[in-house]
């Protein structure tokens, strides 16, 4: 098996074997790095890689939003928050704006960060200091 094909291998049974909570970490790592290539794409003016990575950024969004659970009070916070990303990236690709991709990493990073460290807390055993 080649390097390419163990690697998609191990990615494909990373997806099969995660929590939901850690599919939803995925995503927002996902999105985190395509936010990043769209902006380094931008900056070298390949326009064409910043309009790809922008619209996988905004198909991640999209998936975020779609599995909110409306029975969680967070759920109706995070819906204009998404919504809002999803304008800001349409904007970022439509302009191929650097600041714009930039603004969107900030709110996907905080969320990113806000969803990891629910995870440590919620996985971590009882009596343990928080980290």
């Amino acid at each position: 098996m080649d390097s390419q094909k163990a690697l998609n291998h191990y990615l494909e049974q990373s997806v099969q074997t995660a929590s939901p909570a850690q599919l939803t970490l995925m995503l927002y790592n996902g999105c985190v790095k395509q936010l990043h290539l769209a902006g380094k794409a931008i900056e070298t003016g390949d326009a064409e890689a910043a309009g790809c990575a922008l619209i996988k950024a905004q198909r991640i969004v999209r998936e975020l939003r779609t599995t909110l659970d409306d029975r969680y009070e967070a759920a109706g916070q995070l819906r204009p928050l998404y919504d809002f990303v999803l304008d800001t990236l349409i904007a970022a690709n439509v302009r191929k704006s650097r600041q714009k991709v930039e603004d969107a990493a900030d709110i996907i990073t905080g969320l990113r960060e806000a969803w990891a460290q629910a995870i440590r807390l919620k996985d971590r055993p009882p009596g343990k200091a928080a980290i």
